[in-house]
């Protein structure tokens, strides 16, 4: 009687969108009974919800915490938190394809186009077992060298060998998959005074937001430059890597030159330290979560510039979340056609096609389209903490300046 009633939901339980949900769900809850454990914890206050939501921010890679990671947790808590984040930096999809191919099975073709999608955002070949153990390998290799420029650093700050060591390892892990978690109780602010460390965990995030494919093939591209065999005919770099990569290079670039315009805050007290934690914090605004100055005290128009960068995000098939960076290249090239009034639209001398257009333009639909949307805080004058400023509001498609502040909410909530 049983199988009979569930008969019709068998065929669902082989698809990867399946696996994938149900994946990320039983990973958050293995990770929240881990972390409930007497020895994931130093004091034993961590209950359940906020286990959970631990578990959830570091499968997601969100980086949202409600408890202080280098505090609340152990030593094995923090592992645990950091293996979360690798798994869902990497997606349940990729381990449980590599549990396959360590064990000889062959995935299926549907599983093999969902994985292959993710990655390389183009059609499925016949090298798929290749390049997905080179992924893991580059993946591997960037997170390994990470760790030992963060961990010489630390140990020429002479921070102690092993906490030096773990830190290393958990925060070139937590960069990497744009997790933006730390075991330190002012994130990065501690460490902004180090070159190394502060130009490493920039490159981490910067490399794991620029999406699976595109290191692929930078790295292959590479090699082969190094190795001269581009002499003999190069394998151009595809549209979509090109595409991603003058996004990123862009945005990073708007902002940093942005943040240093509408100001940070106080302790930033020289140009030098003004314009390093204005590029780590654009970079890092977009897809990481870390910090390097006081978000709560920086002035509402940066504010709104970082919240910009975080609504735009990383690249598709990366660890980073958002709009992604594809997705704005094609909003503003769709922009672009429409003041022309040219009917195709075209990015770096290539037709986008109508199929990807549509799906490009549901999520800022449904942003854009709503008559509630807040539009965003915008403050004038450019000032420091307590001054009163301006709002521009959206709602049933009129704009309205009201004074005083609000954070992602839908309602207006004062200075």
């Amino acid at each position: 009687m049983a199988r009979e009633l569930f008969r019709p939901l068998l065929p669902y339980g082989k698809m990867p969108q399946t696996l994938l949900i149900g994946g990320f769900a039983g990973i958050i809850l293995v990770g929240t009974l881990l972390l409930l454990l007497p020895w994931s914890q130093t004091k034993g206050e961590v209950g359940f919800v906020d286990a959970l939501f631990t578990s959830t921010s570091a499968v997601c890679v969100t980086g949202l915490v409600v408890v202080d990671t280098g505090t609340a947790y152990t030593l094995f808590g923090q592992t645990v938190i950091v293996a979360l984040i690798q798994i869902g930096g990497l997606g349940i999809m990729t381990f449980a394809a590599l549990a396959y191919l360590m064990l000889g099975r062959r995935l299926s073709l549907a599983s093999q186009a969902a994985l292959h999608d993710a990655f390389f955002q183009r059609d499925l070949g016949i090298e798929f077992r290749k390049k997905f153990f080179q992924i893991l390998l580059i993946t591997a290799s960037i997170e390994l060298i990470g760790f030992f420029l963060i961990f010489l650093a630390l140990l020429w700050r002479q921070a102690p060998a092993v906490p030096a060591l773990f830190s290393a390892f958990f925060h070139s892990i937590s960069a990497f998959c744009n997790a933006g978690f730390s075991i330190y109780k002012d994130n990065l602010i501690g460490l902004r005074d180090s070159p190394v460390i502060m130009a490493t965990v920039m490159s981490l995030i910067v490399l794991g937001g620029l999406g699976h494919m595109v290191v692929f093939e930078v790295w292959h591209h590479g090699r082969n430059w190094f190795s001269r065999k581009h002499r003999s005919g190069p394998n151009p770099i595809s549209t979509h890597s090109r595409v991603v990569l003058r996004t990123t290079l862009a945005l990073i670039t708007i902002g940093w030159l942005g943040i240093i315009l509408l100001g940070q805050t106080p302790s930033e007290d020289t140009w030098g330290m003004k314009l390093s934690c204005a590029l780590f914090q654009s970079v890092t605004a977009r897809t990481a979560g870390f910090n390097t100055v006081d978000i709560g005290v920086m002035p509402l128009a940066s504010l709104l510039l970082i919240t910009l960068l975080m609504f735009i995000g990383g690249s598709p098939g990366s660890c980073a979340g958002g709009v992604k960076t594809t997705g704005l290249a094609i909003t503003l090239a769709e922009f672009k056609a429409k003041l022309k009034g040219e009917e195709q639209v075209v990015i770096l001398d290539r037709r986008v096609p109508k199929p990807l257009l549509d799906r490009t333009m549901v999520l800022s639909d449904l942003v854009y389209a709503n008559p509630n949307f807040l539009f965003t805080p915008l403050r004038l004058p450019f000032g420091g903490k307590g001054e009163s400023g301006w709002i521009i509001e959206q709602r049933n498609g009129h704009l309205a300046k009201k004074d005083g502040a609000f954070i992602y909410s839908a309602e207006l909530v004062r200075a």
